[in-house]
């Protein structure tokens, strides 16, 4: 996050520098040790060009802690550019309630006692290797605007599927860092209205308790985290698979790691989709199994009864998140390390598709916003 540290801040610690509280000297020096650990990048403009003010300030807290909060003019020329790009940004303040910006999320010490905005922003995803993936876009979206030296900074917490919102309500209540929720839509086809059962309870956990210091995103474009994975990537371990064919159709809303499905195919907007995409199967099967059945489970039912064939095109397994991720198996192993550098410095536009490319932005940016960072650096 890009953290903006006021004037009166700084006046008000060098004031009080004599007394047994001082909650801003007390953050000053939390924020200098985790600016220079990288966490966020940390600004405090007066400081920049103030010989007297920086001494008067190293005098209270010293020298070295100054040093530490005056790095980001290291890269000054970078965020005079960074800055109007992002979605959102803090501005530590006594006195700026009534800033005349929405993007801008306001820390008022004195009264959001137990927010501790030099801790690293949380990610919470579904699943810790989501957060993994989203990394990757994320250096992506920094790679494609230039922002180099800059680095995206997050603790990743993973969700747990279904049980999600329980993990951002705790969050939001406790109110104790910057929070960004990204989570899939599970929509099976474009024209779906309404997202998947976890990000409704999402949707509602964040519409019940309202905070500026939480964000979450659901994916619209594609079904799920799976589909963002460029095709170039899953067709170097996968060419000796079947089903790669599929990867010449619109996957967005594939299933890409069951196949395509007999069970998937109830819905009668998600068969349209479906049916346009692979014209070419025979669904004589699904429509005799859907005259016969009033609801998702019957029909679900009468396909196992019946012996039919369920899966009509493959998927890649459940472990090809695991895979692109070069995450390590059960025994320690990697099975695809190339994927790794493939994914880091040779993905470009070229290789995403037009949902992707959207995603992708959407999701950088957020990332980048709420996570930005700068090097470790020690002094």
């Amino acid at each position: 996050m890009y953290i903006e540290i006021c004037k009166d801040i700084i006046d008000d610690a060098i004031a009080k520098s004599g007394s047994e509280v001082n909650i801003s000297l007390d953050l000053l020096r939390l924020m200098a040790f985790f600016s220079s650990k990288g966490n966020h990048i940390v600004s405090v403009p007066c400081l920049l060009n103030n010989n007297a003010l920086n001494k008067e300030l190293g005098a209270v807290m010293g020298s070295s802690s100054v040093r530490k909060l005056r790095r980001s003019g290291e890269y000054f020329y970078k965020l005079q550019t960074l800055k109007p790009t992002l979605s959102t940004y803090c501005i530590v303040s006594f006195s700026n309630d009534n800033l005349q910006d929405d993007r801008a999320i306001i820390y008022n010490p004195t009264r959001m006692l137990q927010f501790e905005p030099f801790l690293q922003t949380k990610l919470i995803t579904e699943n810790l290797l989501d957060a993994v993936f989203f990394n990757y876009i994320a250096h992506f979206y920094c790679k494609k605007m230039l922002f180099n030296g800059i680095e995206i900074r997050f603790e990743a917490t993973p969700g747990g599927g279904s049980t999600t919102c329980d993990v951002v309500r705790h969050e939001i209540l406790e109110e104790k860092r910057f929070c960004l929720v990204i989570v899939d839509g599970d929509k099976k086809c474009p024209k779906q209205k309404e997202c998947g059962d976890t990000a409704k309870k999402i949707i509602n956990v964040i519409n019940q308790y309202p905070s500026k210091v939480c964000k979450h995103y659901v994916m619209e474009k594609v079904m799920e985290v799976e589909n963002l994975i460029p095709k170039r990537i899953v067709r170097m371990y996968a060419s000796e698979k079947n089903g790669c064919d599929v990867l010449d159709r619109d996957v967005s809303f594939y299933d890409m790691k069951i196949g395509l499905t007999l069970k998937g195919l109830y819905r009668d907007d998600v068969f349209r989709y479906q049916s346009k995409v692979f014209p070419e199967l025979n669904y004589i099967q699904r429509n005799e199994a859907k005259k016969n059945t009033r609801c998702q489970d019957k029909y679900n039912q009468y396909i196992d009864d019946h012996h039919l064939t369920n899966v009509l095109k493959k998927g890649f397994g459940s472990d090809l998140l695991k895979i692109v991720t070069c995450t390590c198996d059960d025994k320690g192993r990697i099975k695809y390390p190339e994927l790794k550098n493939v994914m880091m410095n040779e993905i470009n536009t070229a290789d995403l598709t037009v949902e992707q490319k959207e995603e992708w932005d959407r999701i950088g940016h957020l990332l980048f916003s709420w996570a930005c960072g700068l090097p470790s650096k020690h002094y």
